[in-house]
């Protein structure tokens, strides 16, 4: 999954901005197959967050994919396939994590050909993050120090301690990622 078909980006995208995500994909056969995706709001932890579908989304699950292309003069035979989102079938309304879940419609989506995970940002609060080396000598040349601040004038927070989820992650990877995390200090902003 890419933003704007961006390489190098996370699957994080902000819609106000005009931000798609591409998911693209290769079935080994010149054999179409009806591929559909449905899409699911979740909790900061990728758990169901339980929302009705029109609480984070304009249109409905199921459609299928309809952008693909066979392979030509290639050794192997295979079937491209594309999906954007958002698209003339559905637009996503409210910030969070998703996953998007494809398979084969012939079989039902019990039976998933793959799940995408992605992020939609509605920017409301301002993160500054500085990295440095570790104040404990003996991970000084292995581990980095990560300080932040979240800024979030204008917003009614009433507890910033457990309304605010913070992760860390190493190159987008979610088997060493750091959660938990709580502030050292809160201070209000005038």
């Amino acid at each position: 999954a890419r933003v704007n078909d961006e390489w190098d980006r996370l699957p994080v995208l902000s819609p106000e901005k005009g931000e798609v995500l591409s998911i693209r994909f290769d079935e080994l056969s010149h054999e179409y197959r009806r591929y559909a995706y449905s899409i699911k709001h979740c909790n900061a932890d990728w758990t169901d967050s339980h929302l009705s579908e029109t609480e984070y989304m304009v249109g409905f699950n199921g459609n299928t994919i309809d952008d693909y292309e066979h392979s030509m003069n290639t050794l192997v035979e295979y079937t491209h396939y594309h999906l954007t989102i958002p698209n003339e079938d559905v637009r996503i309304t409210r910030a969070g994590n998703y996953e998007v879940t494809i398979y084969d419609d012939d079989i039902g989506a019990q039976e998933p050909v793959a799940i995408v995970r992605f992020s939609v940002l509605s920017p409301k609060v301002l993160v500054g993050a500085t990295v440095s080396s570790n104040t404990d000598i003996d991970l000084n040349r292995t581990h980095q120090q990560v300080s932040f601040t979240l800024s979030y004038k204008g917003l009614q927070v009433s507890n910033p301690v457990d309304e605010f989820k913070v992760v860390v992650r190493q190159n987008n990877r979610t088997d060493n990622q750091v959660t938990g995390l709580k502030p050292s200090y809160v201070t209000s902003s005038g």
